[in-house]
């Protein structure tokens, strides 16, 4: 058994912290203050980029490995928090239809791209993909975590607290706290909004609409709807345009009641080559970074946080494409 110390509360941590649990590690998880970006998180894991119906890197590997990841954690946790869920990806135009009909015929999107539904409205549904709900789920790892193992609601800082115990930062990204070891001009932090809404004989209450923006049901009327990306201003509150933009799009898929129960704002910790970065920050021992999930944390970290640990403890190599080195060379 080997001896970790995990930096961050959010999806990315809690799932490292997790998988390393399983793995049969002694855990020090530090946390401290509000996991923003999570906290405003759809937590879908998808595989299938729906705007240009391709598929994200390393699709079927990261799927399959999210699936199998949620049905241990809910056995784990005695929880259901994590499943699958039905999307329907609503398309407005007979070319759309022509491109699913074409894409899913082809070897390599046959287990993404499903049936299509409907005829004056018209779904394709989307295989391989699932949702987290996110908030009760941080909440129960949190509780799990700390009946077995150390968890520390304080914030961690190198300077005082660095002495070459194995630690993974898993820090997202925050005006005040920039994630350290990481080049500034690596990141490129994206804000988003989302609303809750209370949506009265809304007819779609057991799977994800996505159209322009997402509705992501939440049970007793509510529905999650987002998300807005932004650049400027990249600070957490909430805005009117945010909102207008959502409310505009929202209208477009249900022309019925809506009712305003909460808005929220976030950065999420993008990349500017939109690939994660993990690795060893180069003359600190035992320090290493595990960031840049940016919105697909829940798709992304159950993989990935398998590859942090073997190249941790097991020095086995990391993906040329996820390395911080990349960013030095």
């Amino acid at each position: 058994m080997a001896h970790i110390r995990i930096i961050g509360g959010g999806i990315s941590g809690s799932i490292l912290a997790l998988r390393a649990h399983m793995s049969g590690h002694s855990i020090d998880w530090w946390k401290y203050g509000r996991p923003s970006a999570s906290l405003v998180a759809s937590g879908i894991y998808n595989p299938t980029v729906l705007k240009r119906l391709k598929l994200v890197w390393r699709a079927a590997e990261l799927a399959r490995c999210a699936e199998e990841f949620y049905a241990n954690t809910n056995a784990l946790l005695e929880s259901e928090w994590a499943a699958p869920i039905p999307i329907w990806h609503r398309m407005q135009e007979k070319g759309k239809v022509n491109d699913w009909e074409a894409r899913s015929a082809d070897a390599g999107f046959t287990e993404f791209l499903g049936p299509i539904h409907g005829k004056k409205e018209v779904y394709g549904e989307l295989k391989m993909a699932g949702r987290l709900l996110v908030m009760p789920w941080l909440n129960e790892v949190e509780q799990f975590m700390a009946q077995r193992h150390r968890v520390v609601n304080q914030r961690w800082r190198v300077d005082e607290h660095l002495d070459g115990t194995t630690t993974v930062l898993c820090t997202g990204w925050k005006k005040d706290s920039l994630p350290y070891g990481i080049p500034e001009n690596a990141m490129a932090p994206v804000k988003g909004e989302v609303l809750t809404l209370r949506l009265p004989g809304y007819p779609h209450p057991e799977k994800i609409i996505h159209g322009g923006v997402f509705i992501m049901p939440l049970g007793n009327e509510l529905f999650k709807v987002g998300a807005t990306y932004s650049w400027d201003p990249l600070d957490e509150r909430p805005s009117d345009q945010g909102r207008d933009w959502l409310l505009d799009r929202l209208a477009k898929l249900w022309p019925g009641p809506v009712e305003q129960v909460r808005h929220e704002a976030a950065v999420r910790p993008a990349v500017r080559d939109r690939k994660p970065i993990l690795g060893a920050v180069e003359g600190h021992k035992g320090l290493y970074i595990f960031n840049g999930m940016g919105s697909r944390a829940t798709l992304l970290a159950p993989l990935l946080s398998e590859w942090m640990l073997d190249h941790i403890f097991r020095s086995i190599p990391l993906p040329p494409e996820v390395e911080l080195r990349r960013f030095f060379e």
